[in-house]
């Protein structure tokens, strides 16, 4: 016998033109034309957006895809814009870039949590 996982959710009222899965699992991008929010991704087990939308300043709504650490946004114009969405990916490009954060830093931006080292 089938038995719906969770009572449906409306979670945005936007006409959506794609819904694409990240292959890994956990978010789901949503795309509406840029005066609907654009693109937005989502933790689809928790119902919840992450962070604000994606605008692509476009005409036409782009093609949108996941690889295995990124959302690729690819518009008419022969424009790609890579945006990371891989945690692990993420840190590393971050340590890379700007290094740890110091105990001064960590003080300041998360003083709820005891210091750790950042970067490897």
């Amino acid at each position: 016998m089938r038995r719906p996982l969770a009572l449906p959710q409306i979670a945005d009222t936007a006409s959506i033109n794609a819904l694409v899965p990240y292959p890994r699992g956990e978010l789901l991008a949503t795309v509406a034309r840029e005066g609907e929010f654009g693109i937005q991704l989502w933790d689809w087990r928790g119902y919840q957006r992450i962070a604000s939308p994606i605008s692509f300043n476009t005409q036409s709504v782009p093609a949108v895809a996941f690889n295995r650490t990124a959302l690729l946004l690819s518009s008419a114009d022969g424009s790609l814009r890579e945006i990371t969405v891989d945690p692990g990916t993420a840190a590393a490009v971050i340590c890379h870039r700007d290094g740890g954060l110091s105990p001064a830093e960590w003080q300041q931006h998360i003083p709820e949590v005891a210091c750790q080292k950042t970067c490897h």
